[in-house]
């Protein structure tokens, strides 16, 4: 038998003995999430005109914005594997925010709003409305947070 080959058959079984033994950590869909997110932002100013509609939409609904002078609407989504896995909408008339949990597999779902010291979670498979009492004109900060639970896996987007 030659060198290589040696090596080879000695390298081969150890390698695969470790990938089984590794496999079932990964495979934990929780642990291994990874999470992409979009955030998107409509100027409330004019809604609704038929030159400028005040929706954005997604697979779990759609989001209409009322008009508020001098408001801007905000949605963030976090996606899981190309799927909706929550989401948070701002609507500035009334100043709602609405906390989404569109798979309800065991994580975490908050949103934070600057001002504010606790978080405001989402309802497993389906949302929580939260009606916020903030002045007209205040600057804001909305996050969106999908977390494991440990503290290890956190993904956080901002608007």
């Amino acid at each position: 038998m030659s060198i290589k080959r040696m090596v080879l058959a000695a390298i081969v079984p150890a390698l695969l003995a470790g990938l089984m033994f590794a496999a079932p950590a990964a495979a934990d869909p929780v642990a291994a999430a990874t999470y992409t997110f979009t955030v998107k932002a409509v100027p409330t100013d004019n809604c609704p005109s038929s030159s400028y509609p005040c929706t954005i939409s997604d697979s779990w609904d759609g989001t209409v914005f009322q008009k508020d002078s001098g408001g801007v609407g905000v949605k963030i989504a976090a996606y899981k594997n190309g799927v909706l896995a929550a989401k948070v909408e701002f609507h500035p008339y009334d100043e709602h925010l609405y906390v989404y949990d569109t798979l309800a597999d065991g994580l975490g779902i908050k949103a934070r709003v600057s001002g504010y010291d606790d978080p405001f979670p989402a309802r497993s498979q389906g949302y929580n409305l939260y009606d916020l009492d903030i002045r007209d004109g205040r600057n804001l900060v909305v996050s969106l947070m999908v977390s494991d639970g440990t503290g290890r896996n956190t993904n956080t987007a901002f608007a």
